[in-house]
């Protein structure tokens, strides 16, 4: 993982750290597009979402899309951070307030 981040390796790991112990959790969802069409509008309640990190939204209205085949080719994205059980809990959130309205094509 280090490597991944910084492009070395950890030559060596000091007694007593913490360092690498991590203490949040992270999840990356992605937003899919379910099926083809125009976009009209992209609907997501965030208002009470305590772990977000970031948030992509990829599509805007008008635009054209394909059904999601894989990670470049989805809708949006969302990072959250924080305790397991919260980040579980605004998932469950994202996930039922998330609808992506299409005019079919």
């Amino acid at each position: 993982l280090i490597e991944a981040h910084c492009g070395e390796r950890c030559q060596k790991i000091f007694d007593n750290t913490n360092l690498l112990i991590p203490d949040l959790f992270v999840r990356h969802i992605f937003l899919p597009i379910e099926s083809a069409g125009q976009v009209k509008e992209v609907q997501l309640e965030m208002s009470e979402l305590t772990t977000m990190q970031s948030l992509a939204i990829i599509v805007k209205a008008g635009d054209f899309v394909k059904e999601t085949t894989d990670i470049v080719s989805c809708a949006g994205f969302v990072w959250l951070v924080g305790e397991r059980e919260h980040v579980d809990r605004d998932t469950e959130k994202i996930l039922s307030s998330y609808t992506l309205v299409l005019d079919q094509i």
